[in-house]
């Protein structure tokens, strides 16, 4: 079994065509850098934090905790648990880090049902545009509620994985950092 590894390309050097072939039909992860900009709108300071919670700030969100490496938590905190609260109180726990934030996560958030407004922000890039879940003719379960958002504070963690869909799933770091 060959390990993943993964391969970092500039998109003005990648065409549609070799991100394709090279990497989308073969599932080879790939890091797309220099998107930024293009992903979202101007006006949306880069989904900053502030403009998050102006604009959607009232909305309210599933909040998982102690979304993070199992191997790090201790006895108390051995399964995950799942808060209702604010997009806005949420953005504070992460701003202001500490307790309240470790292992928080907004997951999988619906922006089409949950933050409807923000899809006029946020720009689907060239190379997923043909995705299985967008492209397909029947209606499923996520017809209506992809895509969607996550936020996790420092030490949350997704692993690299392949989902149920085999979707193509694109990411945009806002602030921060991810371990890939």
């Amino acid at each position: 079994c060959k390990s993943w590894q993964i391969h970092r390309r500039g998109f003005e050097t990648l065409s549609l065509a070799e991100c394709r072939h090279d990497f989308i039909r073969k599932g080879r992860p790939l890091i797309i850098e220099g998107l930024g900009p293009h992903l979202v709108s101007k006006e949306s300071c880069n989904l900053s934090r502030d403009w998050l919670s102006s604009h959607f700030g009232q909305k309210m969100v599933a909040v998982y905790r102690n979304f993070r490496n199992p191997r790090k938590r201790s006895e108390s905190e051995k399964e995950d648990h799942v808060d209702l609260m604010r997009l806005c109180e949420a953005l504070v726990h992460l701003q202001n880090g500490g307790s309240e934030c470790d292992g928080l996560y907004l997951y999988d958030l619906s922006l089409p049902l949950q933050l409807p407004g923000l899809l006029d922000h946020v720009r689907l890039p060239r190379f997923f545009t043909h995705c299985y879940l967008q492209q397909t003719m029947r209606q499923h379960c996520f017809s209506r509620s992809w895509p969607t958002l996550f936020i996790g504070a420092k030490g949350s963690q997704a692993k690299l994985h392949v989902d149920q869909w085999h979707g193509h799933f694109w990411m945009h770091l806002v602030s921060g950092r991810k371990r890939w």
